[in-house]
């Protein structure tokens, strides 16, 4: 299939040698981040009872969510700079087993903003569950 034909072997081939060429005149990359579409977010499930619709057939509902939310945590790091100042970036779209989508976005840092010691990563991202007390309203989110 030729690389025009989305998710085909040449176009994936295609997206890898992109995301080297990148890498080889920027640098290696600082972050992968990976986001995954979730069919119990609010606002899909709002759709589905709306529309009566079998949720596995309507995966314009969830891709449209997915697209809004991606949008919005990429404009956080790239334009907002959460992260920090952000050299060059690349993502690639897929789809799990389930047709969900999920995005895999590679960062490239600023040097300056490359985080070089655990402290650096353990500022910006936390791998445990947040206080309940400290933290309602990030609490209730995570542990949806």
């Amino acid at each position: 299939m030729p690389k025009g034909i989305f998710g085909s072997i040449r176009h994936m081939n295609d997206l890898l040698d992109n995301a080297l060429a990148i890498s080889a005149v920027k640098g290696a990359p600082s972050w992968l981040l990976t986001v995954t579409a979730n069919r119990r977010w609010d606002e899909i499930v709002t759709e589905w009872d709306y529309s009566k619709t079998d949720p596995n057939f309507r995966f314009d509902i969830s891709n449209r969510s997915f697209e809004m939310r991606a949008h919005c945590l990429f404009s956080d790091i790239i334009r907002h700079q959460i992260f920090g100042r952000v050299e060059a970036e690349f993502s690639v779209n897929e789809f799990q087993g389930r047709g969900l989508t999920h995005r895999h976005l590679l960062l490239i840092m600023k040097k300056e903003d490359t985080p070089s010691c655990g402290a650096d990563i353990d500022r910006l991202i936390w791998a445990f569950l947040p206080d309940q007390n400290k933290f309602p309203e990030l609490f209730s989110l995570v542990s949806k």
